[in-house]
């Protein structure tokens, strides 16, 4: 978001200055004067009598500015997202495309337009990065705005405590309340509480500072660390004061923020990628060569594969977006990428980001010319090494910032995917049971093997573009698996260790065909120098004419 966003300036605002002082300069008639008033008025920048260089920047100007539309509607979505991290009791979610309220689930993506509301005796709570958000029981909470600049809660009714460990510079954090506006200025602790029907506001700071603002206010009222306010939300006028008091949601809140305190993560990751709190206590580290850091997950089924425990839901601006079972499913579907090391699979996040970009799916999806009449859809893991192309609108400089410090080695050729036709990797469901968010690992799966995966393409890019579900209820059609005609049935349950087996050996065929193409490719460039080489060989020997050549002696000759 730009400084002009952040100042409450919108960009259809910027758009019109900008545009309407090019064409004053290129259009305005030239003044008149002594000398040209006999004369039409001439327009343009000549009759201002401006150098060369500064006409052609005015012209450079003009013709973005006709063009700035087009660009802003291909915005870039927000790198920062958050995520529902605990539902406790009952709490509902209202999100866009749905117009009405759903149960709130874990790992559901929180994003700008999302609603939370929780029932008497419940709570839950939400996670954006570093900064922790938990709901008391009777709250209804609304995010307004959420990016890598901003936070803007609404709060309708209820208690809520906010937990920031970071603020970086020029990051607006704000909680509105029946009129009124709290601006956190510090990291801290904090706790809201609305009373609708009274107008009552009130902030109680543990740690940290802020300030009160409201329109019918002359002045902001400034709160610092230990101080307890409750105003009239829209007068700002003081209902009561004194020392920050915690109630018993209060320290729940605090032993909930807490974590993401202990949290290192082995210091792989950054403490502001969403879900990276979940890691130490659900997995452990490991450093492996040519790879680097490696997550490990604890306690997963023998056939567990990445992407497979969970469903697909629609969250915009995205599109179809993953969302996992496991309580320490969000970051490792939504950062790095996934392989298969050992006859295990392993999470690699890549090189060290301060604050890495969300993505949906970090999957390939099955699809190509003549797949529509397929009713199935299939997808399986990125690698570490091969660049995710989103689906969604996004300028080139967002998808480099989606792949940074994942991408850069191994280098995997363009079109090549290391799980594409590994069937152990893939999962398919139907496209009927994909569009209305089944569970991935329900009786909709559909059983894969690597023959039927032998010929399967994949998309250009990694996303599923369609209409919501609202407004359309069939599955995208660039995401329907070219896996050709297979059994809805379930595989076959095996002993562990022998589909431990069966996967290190799928692999391993796997690696060997494309070593083997590798080879083939290389053979191929070889072959073209070695022809070379031979028919220059083959030439005929230029001899130097029979005057130059010296004649050679006779043995017996005296």
């Amino acid at each position: 978001m730009t400084a002009s966003c952040q100042a409450g300036i919108s960009w259809t605002q910027v758009h019109a200055s900008i545009l309407n002082v090019a064409m004053i300069c290129f259009f305005h008639p030239e003044p008149a004067t002594t000398a040209t008033a006999a004369r039409t008025p001439v327009y343009g920048v000549r009759a201002w009598g401006l150098p060369r260089a500064c006409r052609a920047a005015l012209a450079a100007l003009l013709a973005w500015a006709l063009c700035a539309p087009a660009f802003a509607a291909r915005e870039d979505p927000p790198g920062r997202v958050g995520r529902v991290s605990l539902v406790a009791g009952s709490t509902d979610l209202l999100a866009e495309p749905r117009t009405d309220w759903a149960a709130a689930t874990l790992n559901t993506p929180v994003v700008a337009g999302t609603a939370l509301r929780t029932a008497a005796q419940s709570r839950a709570e939400a996670r954006f990065g570093s900064a922790s958000l938990q709901l008391n029981g009777n709250t209804q909470l609304g995010v307004q705005a959420l990016d890598d600049q901003s936070i803007v809660l609404v709060l309708e009714s209820g208690n809520i405590a906010l937990n920031l460990r970071e603020l970086a510079a020029g990051e607006r954090v704000e909680v509105q309340a029946g009129g009124a506006v709290f601006t956190v200025t510090a990291p801290g602790s904090y706790h809201f509480g609305l009373a609708p029907m009274l107008r009552r506001f009130e902030v109680r700071v543990f740690a940290g500072a802020g300030s009160f603002a409201s329109p019918a206010a002359a002045a902001p009222l400034p709160l610092t660390t230990g101080q307890q306010t409750q105003v009239d939300a829209r007068t700002l006028a003081v209902i009561a004061q004194g020392d920050a008091q915690r109630t018993r949601f209060d320290e729940w809140a605090a032993q909930r923020a807490q974590r993401s305190e202990r949290v290192t993560a082995g210091g792989y990751v950054s403490p502001e990628m969403t879900g990276a709190e979940e890691l130490d206590g659900h997995g452990r580290w490991r450093v492996e060569p040519r790879v680097g850091a490696v997550w490990y997950p604890r306690a997963v089924d023998a056939d567990w594969a990445p992407y497979r425990v969970g469903r697909w839901a629609w969250v915009a601006p995205w599109g179809w977006t993953w969302i996992d079972d496991a309580p320490w499913g969000f970051a490792p579907f939504h950062y790095g990428r996934w392989l298969f090391l050992a006859g295990r699979w392993g999470w690699v996040p890549g090189s060290y980001v301060a604050r890495p970009a969300f993505a949906p799916a970090l999957v390939g999806f099955y699809g190509g010319a003549g797949v529509a009449a397929v009713p199935w859809v299939g997808w399986f893991p990125l690698a570490p090494g091969e660049v995710y192309r989103p689906g969604f609108a996004a300028s080139a400089r967002f998808t480099q910032r989606i792949n940074v410090g994942i991408t850069a080695a191994p280098a995997v050729a363009a079109g090549s995917y290391r799980y594409a036709q590994t069937s152990f990797a893939a999962t398919a469901m139907s496209r009927e049971s994909f569009g209305s968010a089944a569970p991935a690992a329900s009786a909709a799966r559909v059983p894969l093997t690597p023959a039927q995966l032998s010929g399967a393409s994949v998309l250009a890019a990694h996303g599923a573009p369609a209409p919501a579900p609202a407004l359309a209820s069939a599955a995208p059609a660039g995401a329907i698996g070219a896996v050709g005609a297979v059994g809805a049935a379930g595989a076959e349950a095996r002993p562990r260790v022998a589909v431990r087996d069966a996967q290190r050996g799928e692999a391993k065929r796997a690696r060997a065909a494309e070593r083997r193409a590798a080879a083939e490719r290389a053979a191929q460039a070889r072959g073209v120098d070695k022809a070379s080489d031979a028919g220059a060989a083959k030439a005929p020997k230029q001899r130097a004419p029979s005057a130059e050549r010296p004649k050679r002696a006779h043995r017996n000759r005296p």
